[in-house]
């Protein structure tokens, strides 16, 4: 056998003003479900792994690599490389819903 398996972490969080399900979070991989209801941010930051955001429902703004923002609605899927500057914010009236899988730290 050589397969893993890890238990689901706790139930969804507060996470910089946004809910987040930590799905799965070691130190070169994690997989984060979010909510970001009208209005929510998470805010601009240095990622030091690959990012890839998935959207679910909804829409979000996604910043990369710079402080401009790009709008992407669901049926999308973002990549972000390692090392870029990564923000998402919400604009729109609905939350949006979104899977966020980080890899290669």
């Amino acid at each position: 056998m050589t397969e893993k398996t890890y238990p689901m972490k706790a139930p969804p969080q507060t996470l910089q003003g946004h809910w987040a399900d930590t799905v799965l979070y070691r130190n070169d991989t994690a997989i984060l479900h979010e909510f970001l209801s009208e209005g929510g941010e998470v805010p601009p930051h240095t990622v030091p792994y690959t990012v890839f955001i998935v959207i679910l429902k909804g829409s979000v703004e996604i910043a990369s690599g710079s402080l401009d923002y790009t709008h992407y609605d669901q049926g999308t899927v973002v990549e972000i490389p390692a090392g870029d500057l990564a923000g998402v914010r919400n604009r729109r009236k609905a939350t949006a819903e979104f899977f966020v899988f980080k890899s290669g730290a």
